[in-house]
This record gives structure tokens, sequence and C-alpha cells, in this order.
């Protein structure tokens, strides 16, 4: 009986290895074959990310062909025709507006295109791009480079900020920028180069610059005054049907009472020009305001001037349009205690803060229609500030010819806000510049450019931007 036993156990282990192998084999086969099917499914993608880039190059060969920019439109297809193959082929990229999304009752659309210039497209004065006007050279600017000898910003961590470059830019050739301007390091006062900004910007179809504006007398860390020659600027804006607004940036001391002064000065002072820029509301024309870093502010003391009181600036002759800048989320609550008419995201690096991150917006626009706010989103054609904070690379957006910006353009525009702003037209620091660029090179540093597009190619962008956006 015990050997009876013994043999049964014994072949029921001898039983279980020969499952027990079997079932390994098969699992060790399984695993195989997954590690094979992942293998092939990442080839099968990086063949296809190339073929993609393939086709970007070719694409971007072809703009310079034909001379045309890639076509922006929301709803149908975007179609890029490649000139490298005997039969051409079309790229689709459909961009589906949401359409739950009305127009804001708080603010109303003014006429957009008022102005028509032999062929070029109407100005649109719903996009607005920030303009800056803090650069100088030594012929108009005292001997001085002013913005573009920057110093290279260090790093808040002394280990980290030992890895890298100091000191400070030595213009012409060394500029603190990753791009290298057409026009070379120019001077902002510059009348040739304010009439060939302002005419670029015509020609592009936007109709606002938003002005990067300190108080008289006062500059930031790296500039010079510039009060003395806006005159000048809004005389030839006016010229070309631009209009100005302004871009109030956090200087020393800002707070809501001096700002309610500056703000007065600003309408004292300039708004009686043709090319001050207003906007409808509530069946007004109000000057529009952008409050840079508005956050640094409590929304307790912005109230005292943007919601009725004593101090308020509402219903006066001062009163006006006053836009925040929504950085983190927290900011939709601050800007609607703050009394703040409405926010705009400026950063046009693509998920460096909540509200630069294109994925938000259609959130954005929800919060903003129900709060009955002005909700200006701020695209812009890449990043990269390495030329200034080299420790900051991470930030960088490529530019990727042009498809970068045309992403950002082509969300903003779904989300159907009243205004888009533009991040920028000459903010070099940063490189997100739409102002024209050019190859060059200082020693072995080889300046970024827009190869293999043309110098202009971010401004024709720009103009099929501006004529699909006026047709919404």
């Amino acid at each position: 009986m015990r050997m009876r036993f013994q043999r049964f156990l014994t072949a029921a282990i001898l039983f279980c290895f020969v499952v027990g192998m079997l079932l390994g084999i098969r699992i060790l086969t399984l695993q195989d074959k997954r590690h094979v099917y992942d293998f092939q499914n990442k080839l099968h993608r990086g063949h296809k990310q190339l073929k993609k880039a393939q086709f970007f190059y070719s694409s971007a060969n072809a703009e310079i062909a034909t001379n045309t920019p890639l076509p922006l439109s929301v709803g149908d297809p975007i179609k890029v025709t490649t000139l490298d193959t005997p039969k051409k082929k079309a790229f689709e990229l459909k961009v589906s507006p949401t359409s739950n999304f009305h127009q804001s009752d708080n603010i109303k659309r003014v006429q957009k295109s008022t102005v028509i210039k032999g062929g070029e497209p109407l100005l649109n004065y719903n996009v607005h791009v920030f303009y800056y006007a803090w650069y100088g050279n030594p012929k108009f600017d005292n001997q001085n480079y002013i913005h573009w000898n920057h110093p290279y910003l260090p790093h808040w961590n002394e280990k980290e900020n030992a890895k890298w470059p100091k000191g400070q830019h030595m213009p012409p050739d060394d500029i603190g920028s990753n791009f290298y301007p057409e026009l070379g390091p120019y001077s902002s006062q510059d009348p040739q180069v304010i009439e060939t900004h302002m005419e670029q910007i015509s020609s592009a179809g936007i109709g606002v610059i938003a002005l990067s504006w300190y108080p008289p007398d006062m500059a930031d860390d790296n500039g010079m005054p510039q009060e003395f020659f806006l005159p000048k600027l809004l005389d030839v804006a006016d010229k070309h049907k631009v209009k100005v607004a302004f871009h109030i940036e956090p200087y020393k001391g800002r707070d809501p009472i001096n700002l309610k002064d500056n703000v007065k000065y600003l309408i004292d002072t300039y708004g009686n020009h043709t090319a001050f820029y207003r906007q409808m509301r509530n069946g007004k024309k109000l000057p529009l305001f952008y409050i840079y870093d508005s956050y640094q502010i409590k929304p307790k003391d912005w109230a005292k001037i943007f919601k009725p009181g004593p101090s308020s600036l509402r219903n006066s002759h001062y009163d006006g349009i006053f836009i925040g800048l929504l950085v983190e989320q927290t900011h939709k609550k601050d800007l609607m205690q703050g009394g703040f008419d409405g926010f705009y995201t400026y950063f046009a690096s693509d998920g460096f803060s909540y509200g630069s991150k294109i994925a938000n917006w259609p959130l954005l626009m929800e919060f903003a229609k129900r709060t009955q706010l002005l909700f200006i989103p701020s695209v812009g054609p890449g990043y990269i500030d390495t030329q200034v904070r080299p420790w900051n690379g991470r930030n960088t957006k490529d530019r990727h010819y042009g498809l970068y910006y045309q992403r950002m353009l082509k969300t903003a525009m779904s989300v159907r806000p009243e205004i888009i702003s533009i991040t920028s037209f000459n903010e070099w620091h940063e490189g997100t510049q739409i102002e024209n660029a050019v190859p060059f090179m200082n020693g072995k540093f080889h300046y970024l450019d827009y190869s293999p597009n043309p110098p202009d190619f971010y401004l024709d962008l720009t103009k099929t931007f501006v004529r699909q956006f006026s047709k919404l």
C-alpha cells in the first residue's frame, strides 16, 4: 500500500513538473513575442517619425519654392503640398472648433478689419502682438548698446550656477539672443527701425501692438527710459493704421495706487492720439491695458481700483479694460476677486505654466464665459533663452519650421477667443520673435535662424493666420 502511494506521489510530482515546464516555456514565448511586438511597434513609430521629419523638411523647402505660408484654418484640413516627388502629395490635419463656445457678452467685438493696403490682408484689431522698445545702440543711445549686451543671468543654486557662463554679451557680433536680427542690433528710437517695424506689423495684418511700458524716468534693470520717443512711435504706428495698447511692466514699487496714477498719465498723455487703442465694452470705447505679473499684488488691493469704491477707476474718465496675467490655476479666483476684466497667458512655452499650456485653453475659455471675463490666449513661434539663461534649456521649444507656431495658433482659434495675442514681435532674449532673423556667426557660435525658410517666414505665417482668424 505504501509502495503504491509512493509511486502515485512520484507520478504526481513528475506530472506537476512537466506541466510547470510547459507553462514556463509558454510564458517565456509570450513574453518574447511581446518584446518583439513592442520592438516592432517602436521601430514602426520611429519610422513614422522619421518620415514625418522628412516631410516637415520637404514642406519647409516647398515653402521656399512657393513663398506661400502654410494655410491655417479652423474646421478645414491643412494641406501642405510637397514638391520633391513627381506626384504631389498632401498632408492633412483637421482642426475641429469647439462648438459649445460663444462670444462673451462682456466684451463686444469691434469691427475687426478696416484697412486695405494694396493686396495685403486687412488689419485685424483683435490680433495683438507684444512689442519691446527697449533696445539701443551707440549711434542713437549715447554710445551704448542697450539690451543687446544683456548679462548672463545667474542660477539661484550656487553649485548649479558654477557650471554656466557669466558676464555680459559684447555687441554687435555677440548679443543676448539665440537668433540674430536682420536689422542688426538696432536702436528702438531709430526712425528707420520704427518705420520698418510698423510696416512689417501692418503687412502681417496685425492691428495692435502691446507696447512694453515703464513710467517716465524708469526702465528695467538692463534698459533706459523710453518715454521721450513714444510720441514718434505712435505717429508712425498711426501712419500704418496700427494701434498701440500698453503692456504695463512690474516697475519698482508698483502698487494699485501708483498704477492708477500711471493709467491716468497714459490716458491724459496719449488718449487723444488716433493710434491709442480702444475696445468696445458695454457701449463704451475704453483703452485696454495688459498688466504683467499682476499676481504679485494681492487681489484685495487690486479690487480698490478695479471694483466700485472711493478709489476706483470704474465709471470714470479713466476707466478701462484691465487684463491680468494668469500663470497658475489659482489665479483664476484671484483675477475675479481683484476686479480684472480679463486675463492673458503671455508665455510662448507650451506647458511652462498652467495658463500657457494649450491643453488648458478650452477649460480657460469655459471659465471666461462663465465668469464674463475676456480670455486672451497668447501664442508664440517657439522659445529659447539660453543666451541669457544658459541653464534654462529645459524650457526651450523648438520652432520645427513653423509647426510649433501653427499648433498654438490653431488651438487658440479653436476656442473662439475675442482677441489673440502673439508673444512676440521682438523679444529677442527669449527667442519668441516673429521679426525677421538672418543666419549669422560669432566665432564658433552659430545663431539660430529660420532656414531653410526666408527671414520673413514668421511674418508670412502670421499674415495667413490673421486672414483665417478674421473669417471666424
